[in-house]
């Protein structure tokens, strides 16, 4: 077996071109079913296998000689079931699973909108716009049932899954959509020149659709938001743009937003009064040169994030400590492409491939693999738990 670092497990199939998008499934019944898309278009979907991490733990008196239990994950990932691909015939930008069923939605550059129905082995395009998907999202209360798209045309559309023929609502943000999260009913929306918003969809109960706040992200160049995640107790976000920084943002759904002096800039400060802050993550050639971030993914259980970038490295995140947990890498470094974590917060899973940073000219010169990780405590939990 081939492994990451040597400890993480590598995907054994052929992939074709670079991955774009890794998903866990939200269904609690099968919880380390990983899906992938990426450039060549093609869907892959696998299942995860497990086994107890048999430990060796040094019986010598010696305490300082026996290993630490949170460094030791108790799990360890033995192999994987290829279960199907798809071809979707043009690049794949974004996968989102319905919660607790079998369904995937897949969005393409062309703007084609695939059902895949794993249960029934159902497989159908349902839309198709003249821009691209950049971002599928899936929202579910006591009494909605939708999904979100954002399209390259600047548009957010909210889609009842029992009629996806029209959106029930949408909302044009005059600017071109790079990423968009979700987490409970915080909508958050990155945007060209650095521009962001955010919906809080209890309001989707009075028939309102429009956004809390839009205003500029603390990045200094104007930069396009290319990933952000949002915080599990929906208190804020991270969000990372092509020069290797990460911002960490702090909002109030229940309150209404404050600005900074100039009406451009939230008044980006947490309950606690903790202010947001941005911070250099990936950088290379002795720090001096930064890389451009791929994706940011919150760990929802641990509270935790990841980031992957062309620096070669993924690494875990402690935003309340201001700590890194874990940096990791494929043997060579190539670039990070995509990232993501299972739904239960204990497996990492993450891609490699070319990321074009050198241009197309040169041909594509790195193999796209996926490998995983099942976490230890070590690697996923805050240093400071009582902090939340």
């Amino acid at each position: 077996m081939n492994n990451a670092n040597f400890t993480d497990y590598i995907i054994g199939d052929k992939l074709g071109d670079t991955v774009n998008a890794l998903e866990f499934s939200q269904n609690q019944s099968k919880p380390y079913f990983l899906s992938a898309g990426g450039w060549d278009g093609k869907f892959y979907l696998w299942s995860i296998n497990l086994q107890q991490t048999q430990a060796k733990i040094n019986s010598s008196s010696n305490i300082s000689s026996k290993p630490n239990p949170d460094e030791i994950a108790p799990y360890e990932i033995v192999n994987t079931n290829h279960i199907i691909t798809y071809d979707l015939e043009d690049p794949i930008f974004s996968l989102c699973w319905k919660k607790n069923t079998n369904s995937i939605f897949a969005g393409t550059v062309e703007g084609n909108f695939y059902l895949m129905d794993l249960e029934n082995s159902r497989f159908q395009k349902i839309q198709n716009f003249d821009t691209g998907i950049r971002e599928i999202l899936h929202f579910q209360d006591e009494q909605f049932d939708l999904i979100i798209t954002g399209n390259y045309d600047g548009i957010i559309r909210l889609w009842d899954i029992r009629d996806i023929s029209a959106p029930v609502a949408q909302y044009d943000t005059n600017c071109t959509i790079y990423s968009m999260c979700l987490e409970n009913y915080l909508l958050v929306v990155g945007m060209h020149n650095g521009i962001i918003c955010y919906f809080n969809l209890q309001k989707l109960r009075q028939g309102f659709f429009q956004p809390e706040a839009i205003f500029e992200s603390n990045f200094s160049n104007m930069l396009p938001i290319y990933s952000m995640s949002a915080f599990s107790n929906m208190e804020g976000f991270a969000c990372v743009c092509m020069e290797g920084k990460v911002s960490i943002n702090f909002l109030d759904l229940n309150t209404a937003p404050k600005f900074m002096k100039d009406y451009k800039k939230l008044e980006n400060v947490n309950n606690q009064g903790t202010q947001g802050f941005i911070f250099r993550a990936h950088r290379r050639n002795d720090q001096s040169e930064s890389c451009m971030i791929h994706q940011v993914k919150s760990n929802k259980v641990y509270g935790t994030f990841a980031t992957c970038g062309g620096d070669g490295c993924y690494s875990i995140w402690d935003f309340v400590s201001r700590s890194r947990l874990k940096i990791g890498s494929f043997i060579g470094s190539p670039p990070i492409t995509a990232i993501n974590y299972s739904m239960d917060g204990n497996i990492i899973a993450y891609a490699c491939g070319d990321d074009w940073s050198e241009g197309h000219s040169l041909g594509k010169k790195i193999e796209t693999r996926i490998a995983l990780k099942f976490l230890s405590n070590s690697e996923k939990l805050k240093k400071h738990p009582d902090n939340k």
